[in-house]
């Protein structure tokens, strides 16, 4: 039989995506709504829990599946998480990340070029300061959208109880710090939950992936953006690009309604990562193994 020669069609990257009047027109509505709250220069510690933006952001993530917020934690926390991300990073506690299926073929390198490590974060552990107040923050976004879900006739209120907000309730016990060291470096096309609305045998209950960007600005907008792509086969059609940028967060669903793809980078590019976890999802993946017993999981905590 004869041998057919490997190819890597699917892993190239392809062209951008076109341009998008609405997705353009959305990200602006937020970065208004967020300006309205601005006071002596200043917006006030968590000013995304504004009712309004809660109820904006929830729409965009019904509608599009994604939705970002800059100046998330503000310029002095954002400049420490970085700062903790970077020691970490030169401390050498970031590995080589791994690949379902695909580390024990030694092909993990093929699919991503990132270099991470998982910090615990619950109350049992010490991480950097910077961290925790990551999390924390992320944690009252996720609460607030939950809650806006659970009493409003939105369309993320109004998704079936197996794709919505509705149980999302939990997330990583840990945060992910990543970076990317250059070298166009990439990760390809991914969900981070091989499931479809909450159907599946490969179901690992992850409903929501939370980013915080870390990086300077750089001359080229798509070095090492992350691709969001519509929901499809993996020929389906790119929707947005968006630039890594310092304290910029964004939100998106965790499975196949989002398939996503890191570009390569020049430039070393850290990035922090949470995910938030359907309850009765996880636990079928658990085994049915008590949310409370997973050293995996962490309820989500209120603001």
């Amino acid at each position: 039989m004869a041998l057919v020669e490997w190819t890597r069609p699917l892993f190239s990257v392809g062209p951008p995506p076109a341009p998008n009047r609405r997705l353009a027109a959305n990200a602006r509505r937020l970065d208004r709504l967020g300006a309205a709250l601005v006071i002596n220069n200043s917006r006030p510690e968590r000013w995304w829990l504004s009712g309004e933006i809660v109820a904006e952001a929830a729409r965009q993530l019904a509608s599009d599946g994604y939705f970002v917020l800059d100046g998330f934690q503000g310029a002095d926390a954002g400049v420490l998480l970085r700062k903790s991300a970077e020691q970490a990073h030169a401390a050498g506690e970031l590995t080589a990340g791994r690949v379902s299926g695909a580390a024990g073929h030694g092909l993990a390198g093929v699919f991503r070029g990132d270099v991470s490590a998982a910090f615990g974060v619950t109350n049992s552990t010490r991480p950097p300061l910077p961290m925790r107040r990551f999390v924390q923050s992320t944690d009252a976004l996720v609460y607030s959208l939950r809650e806006h879900a659970a009493r409003t006739t939105s369309p993320v209120a109004g998704c079936s109880e197996d794709a919505g907000l509705q149980h999302t309730t939990w997330r990583s016990s840990s945060l992910m710090i990543a970076c990317y060291p250059g070298n166009q470096s990439r990760y390809v096309r991914h969900t981070d939950n091989s499931c479809d609305a909450g159907v599946g045998a490969r179901c690992n209950g992850r409903r929501l992936t939370v980013i915080g960007y870390l990086n300077d600005r750089r001359s080229d907008p798509t070095d090492g953006a992350i691709r969001l792509f519509a929901a499809g086969p993996p020929t389906s059609e790119p929707l947005v690009d968006i630039e890594p940028l310092q304290d910029r967060l964004v939100t998106f669903w965790s499975d196949s309604r989002v398939p996503h793809e890191v570009l390569p980078s020049a430039f070393p590019r850290f990035a922090a990562t949470l995910w938030y976890f359907d309850a009765i999802e996880a636990m079928r993946a658990e085994g049915a193994l008590p949310l409370g017993a997973s050293p995996w999981l962490h309820p989500v905590e209120a603001p």
